[in-house]
């Protein structure tokens, strides 16, 4: 406050008194009046201010490991010779097209970009496809470098999510989706968090790659079937579904076994096949009984279901209340109340990105599970919890409401459970799960190569 009131500011380092013995400034007081010239005495620090280079680490890593591909793609005599010496002005014109967009997805719509692009003739467009064809690792890494700049710039750590209820911990703690100040991790560590929300599952993971988002989304039971693709490691757990996932079906069907033979929508390789299998084993069949429609996401399985396009189908709560007021006869034959140590979920980051970070992801983690101790301790808070969803989802108040409380909000006990690291602790732990569950995908992954497997 009197650094802004002030229009001058002045260091005083010693102090001569009336006998003409010199010390260190003491008296500040006398200067108390003014206020246009700030007076301060001199102040020393005994070891350098400690700077958090985690952003700045991984943007040279990730340069390191693409300078010699992206040069390489951009190389003048190269591109002399294939006659396309205006290659980096399209990627200039292109990123400042994105710009209004909010710089997503870079580079994955160059191509329709281009193809839009009536400056360029057909010849050049074609030209320019089968190059960017031909480097396409190159070229989506260049598009990573210049993510990476743009965070490291913003100081902003992007966390990929969906709909749901079990991150509310972290956007509780944030106080929203975006990148505020009002954050508690700003005012506590000076980092700012975003949440985006990416409900689609191949999109997601595609951002995950691109380097748009530095944590991601997953369930431990579904990792095993993409973690050799993804480069990652599980960072922290932040809920068990608690009825957040549930089986809808027609009416008609009113126990597991009556689901021989029907037609079921699900995301495959998701916590939603997770929890399918666990209820199939649980009734005495497997998949092999039922007729398996791929869909998206559960998103998209509650649209077939209420579609009338199947009999049943796995689905997100408060999705499942929806389709029974939707679908005349229709009830939840399940959901994971019952089933409540199958579908965990988890966070995960790049393996380059938790070694250039591992203080900041501390706090992170540390914030977000005192906001979930914090929801899960009062109600008050979880009111204002879910708020911050319906804000951040645009969806209701009552929805979010619900949608925490069909989760189980994990807390660092919860966490040293999971990750083994209680030995007190005999229930079921992440390595069980991820174990478990890669043995039943691998299985399935191979049967489903036989077939012919589809939905749309």
């Amino acid at each position: 406050k009197r650094i802004g009131q002030s229009m001058t500011g002045i260091v005083i380092h010693r102090e001569v008194d009336a006998n003409g013995n010199e010390g260190p400034f003491k008296n500040i007081g006398i200067f108390q009046s003014q206020t246009t010239v700030l007076v301060v005495p001199s102040i020393t620090t005994t070891q350098p201010v400690k700077v958090n280079t985690g952003a700045l680490d991984q943007l040279q890593l990730i340069v390191k490991k693409n300078a010699a591909s992206i040069d390489k793609l951009l190389d003048s005599n190269t591109l002399t010779q294939k006659q396309m010496k205006g290659f980096p002005d399209l990627l200039y014109a292109y990123m400042n097209s994105k710009v209004d967009s909010g710089l997503t997805n870079l580079g994955s719509d160059f191509i329709p970009w281009l193809e839009n692009r009536e400056q360029v003739s057909a010849k050049m467009k074609t030209k320019v496809s089968n190059y960017i064809y031909e480097n396409k690792s190159a070229f989506m890494s260049l598009w990573q470098v210049v993510s990476s700049i743009m965070k490291t710039k913003d100081d902003i750590i992007n966390i990929g999510v969906v709909t749901w209820g079990g991150y509310a911990g972290g956007q509780y703690w944030n106080n929203g989706f975006e990148a505020t100040k009002a954050s508690r991790f700003y005012k506590e560590h000076g980092f700012a968090v975003k949440f985006k929300v990416l409900d689609d599952f191949v999109p997601s993971r595609d951002a995950f790659n691109a380097g748009e988002v530095d944590l991601l989304w997953c369930t431990i039971d579904a990792f095993p079937t993409e973690a050799s693709g993804l480069d990652a490691q599980v960072v922290f757990q932040s809920d068990w579904s608690r009825g957040g996932d549930a089986i809808v079906v027609n009416r008609g069907i009113n126990s597991v076994a009556d689901l021989k033979g029907k037609s079921i929508a699900v995301a495959a390789l998701t916590p939603s096949h997770s929890f399918l299998i666990w209820l199939l084993d649980a009734g005495g069949l497997t998949t092999k009984d039922v007729n398996i429609i791929e869909v998206e996401s559960a998103i998209n399985a509650a649209t077939a279901f209420k579609s009338r396009q199947v009999d049943a189908a796995v689905v997100w709560s408060p999705d499942d209340q929806d389709c029974v007021e939707k679908v005349r006869g229709a009830k939840v034959l399940e959901s994971t109340k019952n089933a409540s140590n199958i579908i965990a979920d988890v966070f995960i980051a790049k393996k380059d990105y938790i070694a250039a970070n591992k203080e900041r992801l501390g706090q992170l983690y540390e914030g977000w599970m005192r906001g979930a101790a914090e929801i899960n301790a009062s109600d008050e808070a979880k009111v204002t919890a879910s708020k911050i969803l319906a804000a951040g989802l645009n969806l209701p108040d009552d929805f979010c409401y619900n949608a925490i409380n069909n989760v189980r909000l994990t807390t660092h006990g919860d966490n040293e459970n999971f990750f083994g690291m209680n030995r007190d602790y005999n229930g079921v732990t992440g390595e069980d799960l991820y174990n478990k569950m890669g043995t039943i995908y691998g299985l399935y992954k191979r049967a489903r190569s036989k077939l012919s497997l589809g939905y749309g």
